[in-house]
């Protein structure tokens, strides 16, 4: 092959040079960074009758589905025994129980819906008679925590807790006050953000009810959350529900003492 001529080795100096400067001719712009949204979705209210429980779910729009959820009742004497994602029909579900014979509520469940990628993982376990169960559900390798749920597949099973402990795990305690081995849930929903915990707690004084809620900042988002007493099983779980900027619980302290109830909520950044 001939040598490049001494003005053909010029024309490519300038060529490479233009290159380096400017870039290759016609390139395509880089694509802009898809964000994560995650948007909380109310379901119906529905009426609670005394001496009967009842199932709730909050739908997600078409190409979305639950980061998180959880469920709201207005009744003191009502309580929440599971609180459910579905990835099958992109939902969220909640049980409720009225134990009452003549009260009456209010209750709807909530999702927070994501268009980024989520799972959902599931431990089933049995609690044994007279007895309670602590329990954590886990993210696959690389995943990370968004939110979490439980399900007592009994009614009559009392939920102490449901909270995430750090950022792949979500931990379930019940207690099983009846004769009986029930089988309970716990499940972590992941993605593949960076979630921070935050948190906050309230006090609540014997045999009465109270609520805790945390916070995200203004620059993050709530994708899931929950909440457990300082005595795991003194306090039951009457609701755990996602608000507009944070996360609520609220329970009731079965002890004659003062226990702490903390909120714990998980935060994208926006």
């Amino acid at each position: 092959m001939r040598p490049p001529t001494r003005n053909r080795a010029g024309l490519i100096a300038l060529i490479a040079l233009l290159f380096t400067t400017f870039g290759m001719p016609n390139a395509a712009p880089a694509a802009p960074r898809a964000f994560a949204t995650y948007e909380r979705y109310i379901g119906l209210d529905y009426v609670i009758s005394p001496n009967s429980t009842i199932w709730v779910h909050s739908v997600c729009p078409s190409g979305t589905r639950p980061s998180g959820g959880g469920g709201y009742n207005d009744e003191d004497s009502v309580y929440m025994v599971a609180s459910v994602p579905s990835l099958i029909d992109n939902a969220w579900y909640a049980q409720f129980v009225n134990p009452t014979s003549n009260r009456y509520g209010r209750v709807h469940a909530v999702a927070i819906c994501t268009n980024a990628q989520s799972y959902a993982h599931e431990l089933r376990r049995t609690a044994s008679p007279y007895d309670y169960l602590t329990m954590t559900s886990w993210c696959a390798p690389n995943e990370r925590l968004s939110g979490g749920g439980f399900r007592a597949w009994d009614s009559r099973l009392r939920a102490n807790a449901t909270f995430p402990v750090n950022s792949v795990t979500q931990q379930v305690t019940v207690t099983n006050a009846t004769g009986s081995n029930i089988d309970v849930s716990a499940y972590a929903v992941c993605g593949f953000d960076q979630y921070a915990t935050r948190g906050a707690s309230s006090s609540v004084q014997g045999y009465q009810s109270g609520t805790a809620q945390a916070y995200c900042s203004s620059r993050e988002v709530r994708t899931g959350g929950g909440g457990y007493g300082n005595s795991f099983n003194d306090i039951q779980i009457q609701y755990s529900s996602p608000t507009d900027s944070g996360w609520v619980i609220r329970g009731k302290n079965l002890s004659g003492a003062p226990q702490n109830l903390q909120a714990s909520v998980l935060c994208a950044p926006l």
